[in-house]
């Protein structure tokens, strides 16, 4: 893959009281743009019972689908899954043979420095810009650096805010 980066340091906080970013947190956003692939999130809903689960992930790997990043938690009786697969079309022909419902979304990837306070500034940021945060993903950690998938209601305003 190819990559673009920019890396600005600023100091960004979020005002909860008035809904605006003010100056109180230095953060450094380093910007990884893919120039190939984009990644995408899967969100699946399941029933919360023993082997739903393991239903999803054996569909995904009968068509060699790697995981980058995964998520589930439930709410009573029903659960959520959400995925970054390796291979998006795979993923998609994986959930469709087996009839899995899904709801796929394009994600922002940003790489931040692993430190206190980085995702305070991504997370003012989306506010300030009026964008929704659906899910987030670590998808990568390297040295003191930590690749972040953000997934939301407006992925083209989620990224220009977080330029």
């Amino acid at each position: 893959m190819f990559f673009r980066r920019e890396v600005r340091r600023q100091t960004v906080c979020y005002d909860y009281a008035n809904s605006r970013i003010t100056a109180c947190l230095s953060t450094t956003i380093i910007i990884e743009r893919m120039a190939e692939q984009m990644m995408k999130d899967f969100s699946i809903q399941l029933a919360h019972r023993p082997g739903e689960l393991a239903r999803v992930t054996n569909a995904l790997s009968l068509y060699g689908v790697n995981l980058k990043s995964v998520s589930a938690m439930n709410f009573n009786d029903q659960a959520v899954l959400r995925l970054i697969p390796d291979n998006v079309e795979s993923a998609r022909s994986a959930l469709e043979a087996s009839n899995i419902a899904f709801v796929e979304s394009d994600v922002a990837v940003v790489l931040l420095e692993n430190r206190a306070g980085e995702l305070t500034g991504v997370a003012a940021k989306l506010a300030e810009a009026g964008v929704n945060l659906e899910a987030a993903y670590v998808v990568g950690l390297s040295d003191d650096l930590i690749e972040l998938a953000v997934v939301s209601d407006d992925v083209k305003k989620a990224r220009k805010a977080l330029e």
